[in-house]
């Protein structure tokens, strides 16, 4: 056989070998310790008033027909109830909650959905007012107004998003009240839901144990030396050398 063509095969017999045992034998990186990751709970009671208002305290005025509240069917942002406050003239409506903020929270938020319908006509005068805010549990003592919305805040009937920030309340018992107030004219009705109140904190991150992993260290064995022993024969014409091709590999690491 002509020296060429052994020393091609002995050539890629010995470089797939290499590359065999490599492949085999990576090693992959140790696991990276857990990040944090944060648990939320939720510090709203009923905050979709599907439960009719489960967890709220309502107070009206003027009083409502008998029998009449301010969770109803009306004009929900989603599910079957919302909350409807004031749409009557001198109307002092207010829904309040006692919520406790976690103290170990990296973060809080309030969040809700709010719109508005009014008989005003003025388009950027502010007659009537819906109004959040966080009080002192007693109900009285103002900690922090947190949103003010009025007649000419939005269009009729757009539901409008709020995420208010509360972390920097961590660590306290609050009233949460939303409060809507119209004057002698031309009322103004505000809709509330989907009150939520998340509170997160992180949890302790997880701890990576060290595995040993096995490494194997390619050997290349040395193999007998082929001797070709030169005969009077022609050598074997280039045009019908085999051709060889090297051994691909694919795979991930």
């Amino acid at each position: 056989m002509d020296r060429t063509i052994l020393a091609k095969f002995a050539f890629w017999g010995l470089l797939t070998a290499v590359l065999l045992a490599l492949l085999l034998g990576a090693r992959s990186a140790p696991p990276a310790l857990g990040a944090a990751a944060a648990a939320c709970t939720e510090g709203a009671t009923d905050g979709g008033f599907e439960s009719e208002g489960q967890g709220w305290i309502q107070q009206v005025s003027p009083a409502l027909p008998a029998g009449a509240t301010l969770i109803t069917s009306f004009y929900p942002y989603s599910g079957k109830l919302g909350a409807d406050l004031a749409g009557r003239v001198n109307a002092n409506d207010r829904l309040s909650q006692q919520v406790t903020l976690p103290a170990n929270a990296t973060s809080i938020s309030l969040s809700f959905w709010w719109a508005s319908v009014t008989q005003e006509t003025a388009s950027s005068t502010a007659f009537d007012h819906l109004r959040v805010a966080l009080y002192q549990p007693d109900g009285v003592t103002v900690i922090a107004t947190l949103l003010t919305a009025h007649n000419a805040t939005s269009e009729d009937w757009l539901w409008n998003f709020s995420n208010l920030d509360l972390g920097q309340y961590a660590g306290q018992t609050v009233l949460l009240r939303f409060t809507a107030t119209n004057d002698a004219t031309n009322p103004t009705e505000f809709f509330v839901d989907d009150v939520s109140i998340q509170s997160c904190a992180a949890e302790p991150a997880s701890t990576a144990t060290a595995t040993a992993t096995r490494t194997i260290t390619p050997t290349v064995t040395p193999t007998a030396k082929l001797t070709a022993t030169p005969t009077p024969t022609q050598g074997i014409p280039p045009s019908r050398q085999p051709s060889f091709l090297p051994l691909l590999l694919h795979g991930k690491q």
